[in-house]
């Protein structure tokens, strides 16, 4: 009997003793994979320390809008410690991931006002080294504001004010709204916020309301200006990463300038008749000058039997290429052989989705056929 209770006993210790260091195992365990989360103000530096395989989570919120940059330096810059940052917003959106070494910075992050942000940091090989934690925040009116990535959540611009933004790692696009009160010149000048040598290529497009798009800054180059013209209206501009443009910052600026589409002055019509060997006869216009000083990129041109623009026998679009210019264009019609025809032309300019903005009418021209090649040519 005394033997067994020994045995009971000896075999109780051992339980107790596997438990033990079990338990002992567990504990670690569960101490490596501790979370520590902490809420921080804004622009005050806290002294963190980090145990072996510790993360930590920091809480913190923006009251408006502007930039956030956050900086972790080791409190002994001999030392070559690692550790990983990660920022998350409040719907656990990713927006910088593993950023790796003993002192790190965060790219700037533009925000809305009234937002909460979450920051992860791993330790890597700093177990026991303290650090300063910084979470820097000014206000700014010059930035986007993340999220901004559609039309419905654009920034509001104004004219002649320099904005600037980044496409962060997980940053689809930075959208923009402006408002044209008439009918403008606009143009847009885009490039980086400050020259690194580095190659960093954008796709700026342009939006309308009905979500047409047109792209206004392409690859192929920095520091762009474009000039195109607009109707009234609400427009977008959409900040694309093409190559080698995550968390680099560009810059942009608009201006506006009202259009002058004056009315032009037909000054001379000429033109010349042919022999229809299989069809009839027919005459074309081909050298009509135009006195324009106003903005034009070509002219809607229809000549007509009458004065009064009735009995239609030309409407032409004239682009000013193929040697039609401001000054002189001619017309690929072909019309019948009439004693007279009545012209009349207008400018135009073309906004980047092909919608024309027309300018008035010219007073009507009169070019009457001469008598010899009416009899000649008549059908």
């Amino acid at each position: 009997m005394k033997t067994k209770i020994i045995k009971s006993k000896r075999i109780l210790s051992v339980v107790l003793a596997v438990c033990m260091v079990l338990g002992m195992g567990v504990s670690k365990q569960i101490k490596a994979s501790t979370t520590t989360r902490k809420t921080l103000a804004l622009n005050q530096t806290y002294t963190e320390t980090w145990e072996d395989d510790e993360t930590k989570v920091f809480q913190f919120t923006v009251p408006q809008a502007g930039n956030i940059d956050i900086e972790i330096k080791h409190t002994n810059p001999v030392e070559d410690k690692t550790i990983s940052l990660s920022l998350y917003d409040s719907n656990n959106a990713e927006i910088f991931r593993d950023y790796r070494g003993s002192n790190v910075t965060l790219p700037t992050y533009s925000t809305d006002g009234n937002r909460t942000y979450y920051l992860k940091v791993q330790e890597i090989t700093a177990w026991d080294a303290s650090y300063y934690v910084t979470i820097h925040f000014q206000t700014t009116t010059e930035w986007e504001s993340e999220n901004n990535d559609t039309t419905a959540t654009a920034d509001a611009i104004t004219v002649n004010q320099t904005y600037k933004g980044t496409i962060t790692e997980k940053d689809s696009c930075d959208c923009y709204k402006l408002y044209i009160p008439g009918n403008q010149k606009v143009s847009v000048k885009f490039g980086p916020a400050q020259v690194d040598g580095e190659n960093h290529e954008w796709n700026v497009y342009l939006l309308n309301s009905k979500n047409e798009s047109a792209r206004i800054v392409d690859s192929s180059g920095i520091n762009q200006t474009y000039t195109t013209y607009l109707k009234k209206g609400t427009y977008y501009l959409k900040v694309e990463n093409y190559s080698n443009a995550r968390n680099i910052p560009y810059s942009f600026c608009y201006t506006v300038k009202g259009i002058t589409i004056k009315q032009p002055k037909i000054t001379s019509i000429k033109g010349s008749a042919y022999k229809g060997w299989f069809d009839p006869n027919y005459v074309k216009l081909t050298k009509i000058k135009i006195k324009n000083s106003g903005d034009c990129q070509g002219y809607q041109v229809q000549v007509a039997k009458k004065k009064s623009m009735k009995g239609r026998l030309a409407n032409e679009m004239v682009a000013f290429e193929n040697g039609n210019s401001k000054g002189k264009v001619s017309l690929q019609t072909s019309m019948g052989v009439y004693k007279k025809y009545y012209v009349r032309a207008r400018g135009y300019v073309t906004d980047p989705f092909g919608k024309k903005i027309y300018g008035k009418y010219s007073k009507v021209k009169c070019k009457k056929t001469k008598r010899s090649t009416y009899k000649k040519f008549k059908n």
